[in-house]
């Protein structure tokens, strides 16, 4: 079979034939090339317990970027504690390509997860993920979405401290 020379200067240009392999053979070596974009979906975390005054949100985009900002003495109003007694800690940071694989595998079949918030103890702590368009809520979540909240915490304590 001959494949014209306009088409094999394409596939080396993208990638898909290296040099010396003869066009004829499908190709027996797995690709190298490794895409985030299809894998990841857009995160959206957050969690908190109102009369411990504090709430943790972590925002993962599609790319892997992650920004997490922690607030501990939170000051709910006027008549409150005050605001100036609020502890903000915010660290950015780009995922690596494991991790970013690792919550992909955690995340697998999130859709069939229930639409119902889950239920917990009283005063206890809130927990929200949004993954892609699907929300999962409430205080005692299935191992799944704890798996994912012990994952990215762990990941957004590792990365870098930043100022607002």
């Amino acid at each position: 079979m001959k494949i014209p020379t306009t088409v094999i200067a394409c596939a080396l240009v993208a990638g898909t034939l290296a040099p010396g392999t003869n066009a004829d053979e499908p190709s027996t070596k797995p690709s190298t090339r490794t895409t985030t974009q299809s894998i990841l979906k857009h995160l959206d975390f957050r969690t908190g317990i109102y009369l411990a005054r504090f709430e943790h949100r972590i925002t993962i985009t599609s790319d892997g970027k992650l920004k997490s900002v922690r607030r501990e003495n939170i000051s709910y109003g006027p008549k409150d504690i005050d605001p100036k007694l609020e502890r903000r800690e915010i660290r950015q940071g780009q995922l690596s390509p494991k991790q970013i694989a690792e919550i992909a595998a955690i995340t697998a079949g999130w859709d069939s997860l229930s639409d119902k918030p889950y239920t917990g103890p009283a005063d206890g702590r809130e927990l929200w993920i949004k993954y892609g368009e699907k929300v999962v809520s409430g205080g005692d979540a299935p191992k799944q979405v704890l798996d994912l909240k012990r994952f990215i915490t762990d990941a957004a304590a590792k990365m870098e401290v930043v100022k607002e």
